[in-house]
């Protein structure tokens, strides 16, 4: 089931699989009468009390900008935050090359004009959520960062704000990988490598080995994209956790960030030579007894 003109994700359980990149968003929901009903009444809010870009409610009835909401709770509601299903999601554009190319070639366009760096990904507040749990945990300042769809490259230069020194962006869009490296020069950061690198390419034998192995590698929604693919998606996703395990180095960390998928769906996806390291908080809701969350973030250990 469809829906329109929308930008916000909401989670799976009320999970969006798309986003907006400067245009109209189309988001699917499973066709679940209680996840139905859920999601508009989700909406409805949004609309009533001018939500930031992504679904920030917490059962402390406050949002990420500080706006107080009334106090939902959602417990119990089936289908929300323990549901696992395989089943592929609907094939999209947002699943194709073409789309972000186009996407970025007008995100490189308005930079250019205003100076505008463009869309962040789950947000602004996600994307420095995993930089602060980067560093918390003591990451040393010299281990090699590998952003897996990179974009606009923002992700890179925050870490670079806190002293990180071996970072590097890839992408296969090469729009997104120009507009990455002009915004990481002007700000002062061209020591940030950035390459137009299609990652899936990376899962066979023969695959580019000029990259990695990495001590950390972060995504933050390409695994999210690739899901949509009209080309396979399950396959895709196999490709994807091979070529991770072919540039993450032993006893290295994954730090990914999902808005189409559950933990205990993250989990299946890595089980074959990852092991969970921790869940990064991320906003909850509550709504009829049952809590749901907006996006998930997970950290996970490549076994050696």
């Amino acid at each position: 089931m469809t829906y329109a003109a929308l930008s916000p994700f909401l989670p799976r359980h009320l999970h969006a699989p798309e986003r907006n990149a400067m245009s109209g968003l189309c988001f699917q929901l499973k066709p679940s009468s209680s996840t139905l009903a859920l999601s508009l009444i989700a909406i409805h809010l949004r609309l009533l009390h001018s939500w930031p870009s992504f679904l920030h409610l917490n059962s402390g009835a406050h949002l990420s900008s500080g706006e107080e909401l009334m106090d939902v709770e959602m417990d119990k509601v089936p289908g929300c935050e323990d549901e696992q299903d395989d089943e592929d999601f609907e094939p999209s554009q947002l699943g194709t090359k073409s789309y972000w190319e186009d996407a970025y070639q007008r995100e490189l366009s308005l930079y250019r004009d205003t100076g505008d760096v463009g869309e962040v990904w789950f947000g602004w507040d996600s994307m420095k959520r995993v930089v602060r749990w980067i560093e918390a945990r003591g990451t040393d300042k010299d281990s090699s960062v590998l952003d897996i769809g990179t974009g606009n490259g923002v992700l890179l230069l925050e870490l670079a704000k806190v002293g990180f020194t071996r970072l590097t962006g890839i992408d296969y869009s090469a729009a997104a990988v120009r507009l990455a490296q002009s915004i990481a020069s002007e700000q002062g950061h061209p020591h940030i490598v950035f390459q137009e690198v299609d990652f899936l390419a990376l899962a066979a034998a023969a695959g580019d080995r000029s990259l990695g192995p990495f001590d950390v590698c972060v995504d933050k929604g390409t695994l999210d994209a690739v899901s949509l693919s009209p080309d396979g998606a399950t396959e895709r996703r196999a490709d994807y956790v091979e070529a991770l395990r072919r540039m993450l180095g032993p006893g290295g960390l994954f730090v990914i960030t999902s808005c189409n998928w559950t933990r205990p769906e993250l989990l299946s996806h890595f089980s074959d030579g990852f092991e969970l390291e921790e869940q990064i908080p991320t906003p909850t809701f509550t709504f009829g007894g049952s809590t749901g969350n907006s996006i998930t973030s997970l950290v996970f250990r490549r076994r050696g």
